[in-house]
């Protein structure tokens, strides 16, 4: 089984038809018409009643998308946390402030941040002098 066929899958069943879910996508309809067609075929199933209010799920639809929300949530769960993980940051940090909290308060935090993310460089602009 395929993982984007189930992504055009659980879109057709949270949005209920093939344009909007096709809209939530950003792929042509006839992509998601074309996937969902194919998922059909390779189950052996038919997994909407088509209609004129839109793509109702069967029975067996229903079983799959139970268990493919699950397997979505997990795989979010996934790159969230890969994406936790890096530390490769860079940028520009600007902070304008008093002279006086630069130095006195933010100093020792802001020599730590440097360390842990060195590709982000960070400017201090004294507020008295703006």
């Amino acid at each position: 089984m395929n993982w984007d066929d189930l992504k055009y899958f659980l879109a057709v069943c949270r949005m209920g038809s093939i344009r909007a879910a096709a809209a939530e996508l950003n792929v042509n309809h006839a992509t998601v018409s074309r996937r969902i067609n194919n998922f059909e075929a390779s189950l052996g199933q038919r997994l909407f009643e088509r209609s004129a209010k839109g793509y109702i799920r069967t029975k067996i639809a229903d079983e799959i998308y139970r268990e493919s929300s699950h397997l979505e949530e997990r795989l979010s769960t996934v790159s969230r946390q890969v994406a936790g993980k890096d530390n490769s940051l860079c940028g520009d940090i600007r902070i304008t402030l008093p002279e006086l909290f630069a130095r006195g308060l933010l100093m020792p935090g802001i020599a730590e941040f440097c360390k842990l993310y060195p590709l982000i460089h960070i400017e201090i602009i004294d507020s008295a002098r703006c």
